[in-house]
């Protein structure tokens, strides 16, 4: 069974997509231990086909989703739909623009079972690529209800749930604050400014309280279930 099914979406951006899914495979010792998850606009097949090429010459196990285009301020939507076709244990929000940087990193995270939300340092922030247990997707019923998918988990897994770890010796790497990638970021600045201030208003907070609450009744039914948002 594949372990980690990593949630890729991407647009236009062929060559920061391959390396991305490289940095993944070259660091791996098991090679057959992740499957890469895919999304792409209809109107985008040329980067489709070219990214599904690569996968294909590098014998690396990869599923792919075309879509209407739902831009970065429904970014939840690509991904939601992935979770809906992976196969593994554990799913890792995924950037094109993102890189792992350890070597070994699948035999380092194993210890950390599939209990819990896991966190890795980036020059970043934290919560940038979450690496979130399938059975707590599969109760909520999507991994995000909005699209700050990153802080949709962290507030459901670190503040409400106190079931999260920092793997500190995973360092990955995040091209938006390092600009190494050369990646035009022009097109989803004006979605980010939207999108942030909706990820506080009341209908997405008792959206991650529910969330958290069908967690609580599912897998922890000795805790109470939160009356209140702890953001």
């Amino acid at each position: 069974m594949v372990y980690y099914s990593f949630l890729l979406p991407s647009r236009k951006r062929v060559s920061a997509c391959t390396e991305s899914i490289a940095s993944i495979c070259d660091t791996a010792v098991d090679k057959t231990c992740f499957e890469i998850l895919l999304a792409f606009d209809d109107d985008d097949t040329e980067s489709r086909d070219a990214v599904c090429a690569y996968c294909t010459e590098r014998s690396i196990n990869y599923k792919v989703l075309t879509s209407e285009r739902y831009g970065y301020r429904h970014l939840h939507k690509y991904v939601n739909r992935l979770c809906e076709i992976a196969e593994g244990e554990m799913l890792w929000l995924w950037n094109d623009d993102a890189k792992i940087l350890t070597q070994g990193w699948d035999e380092k995270i194993k210890p950390y079972g599939t209990d819990r939300a896991l966190d890795f340092p980036n020059r970043h922030s934290v919560w940038i690529f979450p690496l979130v247990p399938a059975k707590y997707v599969k109760e909520m019923g999507h991994f995000s209800g909005q699209a700050h998918n990153d802080t949709w988990v962290q507030v459901i897994f670190e503040k409400n749930l106190g079931l999260s770890a920092l793997v500190p010796d995973v360092h990955l790497y995040h091209n938006r604050t390092d600009g190494a990638m050369n990646i035009d970021y022009s097109e989803v600045d004006g979605d980010i400014k939207d999108s942030s201030p909706e990820f506080y208003k009341q209908e997405y907070r008792q959206m991650r309280l529910d969330d958290t609450n069908k967690i609580l009744a599912k897998f922890f039914p000795h805790r109470r279930p939160l009356g209140f948002s702890a953001e």
